[in-house]
């Protein structure tokens, strides 16, 4: 299965690689809500954004320089972590998808996010099923 863009979907990547994602449930339930009216692409974005600490240096943090200009994470000296899985400005960029068709690679997003970490995980062609496959650097 491909995303409404035509790019390789989860479920083609989770055929490779094992990474399962429960989006039939995820459906089942947001059925409902379309059936009156709602838009449940807009309701899965995150507002206010998430944004993590200034990646600085400083303890247990990585110092992370800019390499956004601030676009994405609206900082232009060090990079933050951004949306609920928390990208990295650069890795969003390398990696981020539209998910849910609606124009935005928005790492805010949670379908977006999530498809967009499965992508992420999968490049490395290991086997997610096990737990070499979790761990192999």
């Amino acid at each position: 299965l491909r995303t409404r863009r035509g790019r390789p979907g989860l479920l083609e990547q989770r055929m490779r690689t094992g990474l399962d994602h429960p989006r039939g449930n995820r459906q089942r339930r947001e059925q409902p809500r379309q059936a009156r009216g709602s838009d449940p692409r807009r309701e899965r974005n995150r507002h206010p954004e998430i944004r993590g600490v200034p990646l600085d240096g400083g303890p247990g943090l990585a110092e992370i320089r800019d390499t956004d200009g601030g676009e994405l994470d609206g900082d232009p000296i060090l990079d933050r972590a951004m949306g609920p899985l928390q990208f990295i400005p650069e890795t969003w960029k390398r990696w981020g998808v539209d998910a849910n068709g609606d124009g935005v690679a928005d790492p805010d997003n949670i379908d977006d996010a999530a498809l967009s970490a499965g992508r992420y995980l999968c490049d490395r062609g290991g086997d997610l099923t096990t737990a070499e496959g979790w761990t192999r650097r």
